[in-house]
This record gives structure tokens, sequence and C-alpha cells, in this order.
């Protein structure tokens, strides 16, 4: 389904929140997003977790090939 920015941002940010992890070919396709957008969308995540939760680190988990929150070390 095509939606705007905001809901995306939003639905990504619910994902990390309650399932602790997101991939990013489940999210390109729901949401009919770019690899560029979906990229974006993710600087803007880990900006805001960084600006609103400085207690949690949005990064990239190669081994499982998703994206996760971490509290740093």
């Amino acid at each position: 389904m095509k939606v705007g920015k905001t809901f995306a941002f939003a639905q990504m940010d619910e994902l990390l929140q309650h399932k602790g992890a997101l991939k990013k070919e489940a999210i390109v396709n729901e949401f009919d997003l770019t690899e560029d957008q979906f990229h974006r969308y993710i600087g803007d995540l880990k900006y805001y977790f960084v600006t609103f939760h400085p207690e949690c680190e949005l990064v990239y988990d190669k081994k499982n090939d998703c994206y996760k929150i971490v509290s740093p070390r």
C-alpha cells in the first residue's frame, strides 16, 4: 500500500518499539517504498532515537539482516 512518509515512519517506529526489529524487505514491500526512501527513513529514525531516546540506539544487525534497537554499552 502506498503511504506517506509520516505513516511509514510511525509504523516503522511502532514495529521497532513492540517487536524490537524490522526487515528492510518487509517495509519496502508493505509500504511500496524505494530503497532510497527506506534508507532516508532509517536515517530519520536514527536521529529520532538520538534526540528522544538517547538510552537506545538503532543499529543494523548484519547476522539477522534487520534493524533493531539496542542499549549502548
